[in-house]
Parts: C-alpha cells; structure tokens; sequence
C-alpha cells in the first residue's frame, strides 16, 4: 500500500465516495474512490486538500485523511445524520423527560380540547415520554413551546443555522394528523416543521413543511412512509436549506419557501378532522449554531 497527496474534485454524500485528483509524479484522477468512515461529509468540500492510500494493485485506493485547515474541535458524532461536536452537544437544550414535571421553562398552547401530558408513557428508552394529544375534534391542536411563543429560549435563524434531534411516536398514521417538530415564528407566521404532516401534505411520508412571511404552507415529502415505531428524526438548518433525516438517512430536502428569521423550539400535535391521536416524545435536542 502506498500513500499519495491528492486534491478533492467531487465527492458524492450518498455513497460517501469521491473524484480525487492524485498529485506530483503519479498525476491522474480516480473516480468513485471510497472515503474513510471517521471523514465527516462536511470536510470533503472541493479542493480540500487529502491523504490517498493506494491498493497493492494500483487500480484502487481510499481516501484516509484530509488536511490543509483547522481541526475540528471535539468527538465528531453523525449517529443521528447531522454532524455534531461535542461542543455543538454541550451548548444545546436537551431532554430526556425524565423528571416529574416539565422544565419551567416549556410553554404550552392548546385547543379544541388538545392536551400535553407529563409524563405521558413509559414506553421510552429513558425516564417517560410527554405526550402531546389531540381531541377528536376538528381544528384540535396542541403545542410544547421551549420558551414561549414570543420569546425563545436561544436564538434560532436559519441564516446563522441549527440543528433539532427528537425521538418520537405516533400513536397513528391515519386521519389527518399533524405530528411534527421545529420551529415557529408566530408574530410574522412562519414555520420550519419535520415529521408527519398528513393534514398539511395529504402524504403518509416523512416530510418538510414550512411557511415564510405568512404565505401558504407548502412542503416536501420524502419517499419513506411514517408508521408507529420510535424513530429519531433530524432538521439540519442551513442557510436557506432544510435537510430532514430518518434514523440517520438523509431523506428529504427543502431550499423554497424557508424562512430566515428569529424562530422559537416547538413540537405540535394538531388534526384538522375529528380524530384523537397522540404524539409521544422520549428525548429532544436542540442546537444553535
């Protein structure tokens, strides 16, 4: 095996593989070459500057490094999609619900009978779940905000971007059900939501849903259908770009329609027929960046 300095040309996130451009004596391309599990996708942006080890053969190799900039400070985690540091972790808002009441500073807004209970099962891998109902009554809607409606707990913008982990449970994929996580904007009517969003779409699909300066919801939808099992889903928040991933697996992306401005936390149950359902969640995070 032999070592070789290469430039990055093209890398592919699906297949974590890349166009690398070998460089001095042994100048050529090598396409579709596979790239080290512990390189996070985020440094194999193009020209970045790498460590090819070539097979025995020569036909084939691995990028094992990069190099050529500042070090990422901190454990790199992607166990959920997004890469996170260990500093992103430590200076976000997580919950376990562990406790025998919810954190002082949730806030709640319900209505057509909707409830958040506390804890709502102890189904979840650690301590309970909340859960968030709706009543079997059309318009029933039911909200955790972390802070309050007009004031957050954090700054979120998606201009300066965030991160957003829940694991969740639907007690049902039927009946025009809302189930989502995200952020809202309730003074200019904005909204960035992942999750199920039957009432909203009218697909069983995880998907994006988001609302800018007041104008109409709009959303996209993943090819992955929502069913009742836990699962842990990820917003990565860019500038201008929503990102939703399923247990780790990128499955949708939305770049319309995204609002950039100042956000509050919030998970929301909410129907627009008569249909009771429930919404359980075991643990959120939540980062700004």
């Amino acid at each position: 095996m032999d070592f070789h300095r290469g430039v990055v040309r093209a890398y592919d996130e699906t297949t974590h593989t890349a166009a690398v451009l070998l460089v001095g004596s042994l100048s050529r391309a090598l396409l579709n070459l596979p790239v080290s599990q512990q390189i996070p996708p985020d440094h194999m942006t193009g020209a970045t500057e790498c460590a090819v080890a070539l097979f025995a053969d020569g036909s084939d190799g691995l990028v094992v490094s990069t190099f050529g900039g500042a070090p990422t400070p901190g454990l790199i985690l992607d166990a959920y999609g997004p890469v996170l540091t260990l500093d992103d972790i430590m200076r976000g808002w997580h919950d376990d619900f562990e406790g025998d009441s919810l954190d002082a500073r949730y806030s709640t807004t319900v209505a057509g009978g909707a409830t958040v209970n506390y804890p709502g099962t102890a189904g979840g891998a650690h301590g309970g779940d909340v859960r968030i109902s709706t009543a079997a009554i059309a318009g029933s809607e039911a909200c955790l905000y972390l802070g309050t409606q007009a004031d957050t707990y954090r700054t979120l913008a998606t201009a300066t971007g965030w991160v957003m982990i829940c694991k969740l449970r639907l007690s049902s994929i039927a009946g025009n059900f809302n189930a989502c996580f995200g952020v809202r904007d309730n003074a200019n009517n904005n909204i960035i939501l992942g999750g199920l969003s039957q009432a909203s779409l009218s697909s069983n699909n995880w998907a994006i849903l988001t609302r800018s300066a007041g104008g109409a919801v709009a959303g996209t939808t993943s090819t992955i259908p929502a069913d009742t099992n836990y699962h842990v889903l990820s917003l990565l928040a860019t500038p201008g770009q929503i990102d939703l991933y399923v247990d780790a697996a990128h499955v949708c992306t939305r770049t319309t329609n995204v609002p950039a401005g100042v956000l509050t936390p919030y998970i929301v149950a909410y129907v627009n027929v008569a249909t009771a359902r429930d919404l359980y969640v075991d643990w959120w995070l939540v980062i700004p960046r």
